[in-house]
């Protein structure tokens, strides 16, 4: 993974640096199945000149994609913290849509001709629930959400496995209630804020979302 660090309007601290490196070495974990030749990570960090307060941007570089991140805080630390953070969900977001595309691929790979047609007429009918769901039909969001839940839940476990290392893994019914939970409040929302990502996308930020506030809740 190719690397750079840039800061303007302070001196970075020794602190700050131990800071960096174990930011790196975390993002450069979660990447580590991409192909390393191709991975760059920019990290660029601003003092405010008017304010004591400091924005970091990430950008992360991968195959056929860019991932940003651009975060302010009190300290260079805080916009750290919460800037790679907000990279790491994104990342989850990404890794979640590309085992789903490549899931996808790989059943038209190996279909007949007539089973093709009939992955088709499956991702029309799953565009026809969107459009029934977009118009607060909720059996046809119920019939969304269980086709993509055991994704979702694979999603949010390795989520759980992220953000709590050597802790015991929650339930798959945990995981469940936690979900089916948050994706009830967002059918609510859907008609006023339709998925600006692909639906996949859309439902696995939401599901991941819901285990972060779920964590924050429960601490």
């Amino acid at each position: 993974m190719q690397y750079h660090v840039s800061t303007k309007g302070f001196e970075p601290s020794d602190n700050l640096h131990v800071e960096i490196e174990k930011k790196r070495q975390k993002l450069a974990k979660l990447v580590e199945q991409f192909p390393q030749d191709v991975i760059h990570l920019d990290l660029t960090m601003e003092r405010q000149p008017r304010r004591e307060e400091y924005i970091a941007s990430l950008r992360l570089g991968l195959t056929g994609t860019v991932l940003a991140a651009h975060e302010r805080g009190v300290t260079p630390e805080n916009a750290l913290h919460k800037a790679v953070n907000i990279l790491e969900t994104e990342l989850a977001h990404y890794k979640a849509r590309l085992r789903h595309e490549n899931a996808v691929s790989r059943r038209r790979e190996d279909l007949t001709t007539v089973e093709s047609d009939l992955l088709q007429d499956d991702l029309r009918t799953e565009r026809e629930l969107l459009d029934r769901c977009l118009a607060g039909n909720k059996a046809a969001f119920d019939d969304l959400v269980k086709e993509y839940m055991p994704e979702l839940l694979q999603a949010v476990r390795e989520e759980a496995a992220r953000t709590g290392p050597g802790k015991p893994l929650p339930s798959d019914e945990e995981l469940r209630a936690v979900v089916q939970e948050a994706l009830a409040e967002a059918f609510q929302r859907l008609p006023h804020e339709p998925p600006r990502a692909n639906l996949a996308n859309w439902l696995v930020a939401e599901a991941i979302n819901a285990w972060q506030e779920h964590l924050g809740e429960a601490g």
